[in-house]
C-alpha cells in the first residue's frame, strides 16, 4: 500500500528478491500504537500458526490532525481480498 496516494501495489513473493515480505495469513492480532502511529500485527494461521511481529507504519494517513472513529468490517475473520473502510475526522473514507 503506498499511503502517499493510498494505492496498493502486487509484489512478486518470490523470497529471494523480497526476503522480508510476510507469508500471507489469517486470525492475526493486530492493534495500533498510537506514539509511533502504526499497525502491529501478531502471528496468524497459514497451514500453521505463525508466532512473528510485523509492523506497518500508517502515519501519513493516521496522524495528529486525524482520528479514526470506525472500521467496517469492525470484526471478523478477514482472509484476504475483504475490503476494510476506515472513516475518521479529517480523512476521508479510506477502502484498503
Amino acid at each position: 500500500m503506498d499511503l502517499g496516494i493510498l494505492k496498493w501495489t502486487n509484489f512478486a513473493s518470490d523470497p529471494e528478491i523480497f526476503a522480508e515480505m510476510p507469508s500471507p495469513r489469517e486470525y492475526s492480532a493486530i492493534v495500533y500504537d498510537q506514539r509511533d502511529r502504526r499497525l502491529i500485527i501478531h502471528g496468524g494461521w497459514n497451514n500453521g500458526w505463525f508466532d512473528d511481529i510485523r509492523t506497518l507504519g500508517v502515519s501519513k494517513i493516521v496522524g495528529p490532525s486525524y482520528a479514526v472513529t470506525h472500521a467496517d468490517p469492525a470484526l471478523g475473520q478477514l482472509s484476504g481480498n475483504v475490503p476494510i473502510t476506515l472513516t475518521g475526522l479529517g480523512i476521508k473514507d479510506v477502502a484498503i
